[in-house]
């Protein structure tokens, strides 16, 4: 299992305060997924050290908030070795909810599909095509019954998506079932399209998504 988490502050420049100071932004990287959230500190771009992502100076104050950066490296190491220690697997969701105190709370490749198709059906014969709904609800199919073949389970987290599921999903497709490429890249296009429609709506927290998707 990689383990290996990165951490990045930046500015987020976009959200500048009236007083000039930029808001500082924690970002979490591990196996291609990245996610972000507030440091609650602020800072002027000319007090900002980039390369060492920490505050110039040796002030007490620069000194004070220095800590409270090398405290979230800290808690977020934290975190990985308590997931670890419990057995569940590392994700950038798990780490930030940790952190911030939030309750974690899974969710799962079935809700993102049929969030997606009842969107199609919402848009019937206006943006969509009964054909349509009749392809991505067999993409849905597929999709459960290798999670129930593969994991021995009904439904999967989408947080512990990657590239090996979508992987083991072609295999799947084309070494029990005998699909062709073309019918393999077309299911694995529309599940990504169901994956992708949820974290574009709030529904998850994936900010990354196999890039073969």
């Amino acid at each position: 299992m990689d383990t290996q988490v990165k951490i990045r502050f930046y500015l987020f420049t976009s959200k500048m305060k009236k007083d000039g100071k930029i808001p500082i932004y924690t970002r979490i990287t591990h196996n291609y997924r990245s996610i972000q959230f507030s440091t609650g500190l602020s800072v002027s771009v000319r007090d900002w050290n980039k390369k060492l992502m920490r505050f110039r100076g040796e002030s007490n104050e620069s000194k004070v908030l220095n800590d409270t950066l090398q405290s979230i490296e800290l808690r977020v190491r934290i975190a990985v070795n308590q997931l670890l220690k419990n057995g569940k697997n590392v994700s950038v969701e798990r780490i930030k909810n940790d952190i911030l105190n939030e309750p974690d709370n899974p969710k799962h490749v079935s809700e993102c599909m049929e969030t997606y198709i009842s969107h199609i059906e919402a848009l019937l014969n206006k943006d969509y095509t009964q054909s349509s709904l009749y392809r991505y609800k067999y993409t849905q199919s597929r999709i459960l019954e290798f999670v129930r073949m593969k994991y021995k389970k009904s439904n999967y987290l989408i947080e512990d998506l990657n590239n090996n599921f979508l992987q083991d999903f072609e295999v799947y497709l084309r070494g029990s079932l005998g699909n062709s490429p073309k019918t393999v890249q077309k299911h694995i296009q529309r599940f990504s399209t169901m994956i992708r429609h949820c974290s574009y709506r709030g529904f998850v927290g994936l900010t990354s998504y196999p890039k073969n998707g």
